[in-house]
């Protein structure tokens, strides 16, 4: 208290200040000494500074910005370059690798036109999956995952794609692939992953008809599965030789909704909980961050007891082109038919 007494004499502004803070840090030390012991003292102090943190970093998640700027993209495959997708799902092989196998390769068609071919095989990427009922295997484009704390109610997203089979597939090799997928996934209360279901699923089966799926908000309510196959303009095969067009829309809401495209016809629309955070009764509360994950790819799976002789040998492809996602429908649409 003297220190403090000298700098006031010497009225200095700045002196001042420090003497405010002297007088803070004594009367605080003298209430810590008399109130707790040394030990319980410095618990004190982590839980108050912990507190403290807590606060901030509350703070600083509430301001966060809805991150359009990575969620915005259009890519027409011309650079030949993948470095700007999560490499988590892109698979490059580096032991026991097939000859003339690439799961990945790029092509270009007599117009100049440069596509993007995606294969899978048995094995490939076989760590995301059990194996025990059903053999999966994969291949995927999607954005770098980034969680962040932001309120999405009221948004709208939308992403599109062109896609193929090469000439001459009759048929797959797998049951099914699923080619495209849309789904949020949110770090729990202990940190975890908490998902249960992609939102948006769409798959070729074996003989080429296709379906899509829209799961609900929370485990255990029914699936929104097409009752049919998607069928467009009258054809079985929901690819084929030429390229179709998918755009996939949805607005974030409890109602929300949820719309799929096929070259430019509507083939479904959802109606009910798009936030996914409302009833996630599977997830330790509170919900902390979330990340949205859209992708494309080659995403196989087989029964176990449904293998095709020599199905280890074997893969499938599909093509793809003119990936696209952004905040509008008019976004996506201009350039998918561009």
């Amino acid at each position: 208290m003297v220190l403090c007494y000298k700098r006031f004499k010497m009225r200095n502004k700045i002196f001042l200040l420090g003497c405010v803070c002297d007088n803070i840090k004594f009367l605080w030390n003298e209430i810590l000494k008399r109130m707790f012991p040394k030990k319980k003292r410095t618990k004190l102090i982590k839980k108050i500074v912990a507190i403290i943190f807590f606060v901030i970093t509350q703070i600083s998640f509430a301001n966060a910005g809805i991150p359009w700027e990575h969620w915005e993209h259009q890519n027409d495959f011309s650079d030949k370059d993948l470095s700007h997708y999560a490499k988590t799902h892109i698979y490059t092989c580096k032991f026991n690798c097939i000859k003339n196998y690439a799961a990945y390769e790029f092509y270009t068609e007599s117009d100049g036109n440069v596509f993007l071919a995606l294969r899978s095989r048995q094995g490939q990427f076989a760590k995301f999956n059990d194996q025990k009922k059903v053999i999966k295997d994969r291949i995927e484009l999607g954005p770098k995952w980034k969680y962040s704390d932001f309120d999405m109610q009221g948004e709208e997203f939308w992403f599109g794609f062109k896609a193929k089979l090469p000439k001459g597939t009759k048929s797959l090799n797998a049951e099914e692939i699923m080619f495209s997928q849309f789904k949020q996934i949110q770090k729990d209360a202990n940190r975890k992953d908490c998902h249960f279901q992609p939102s948006m699923k769409i798959k070729i089966r074996r003989n080429l008809t296709g379906y899509f799926q829209i799961n609900g908000s929370f485990k255990g309510q029914s699936i929104k599965r097409s009752k049919g196959d998607i069928q467009v303009n009258g054809q079985q095969s929901i690819l084929n030789y030429s390229w179709r067009k998918f755009m996939i829309g949805t607005k974030f809401s409890n109602p929300g909704w949820m719309e799929i495209y096929v070259d430019g016809k509507l083939v479904k629309k959802f109606v009910g909980d798009t936030l996914y955070n409302t009833k996630p009764t599977h997830c330790q509360r509170p919900l902390k961050k979330t990340n949205y994950v859209f992708r494309i790819g080659v995403y196989r799976g087989t029964y176990k007891n449904n293998l095709p002789a020599n199905y280890d040998k074997t893969y499938d492809e599909i093509h793809f082109d003119d990936f696209v996602s952004g905040k509008t429908k008019v976004f996506v649409e201009n350039f998918l038919n561009n």
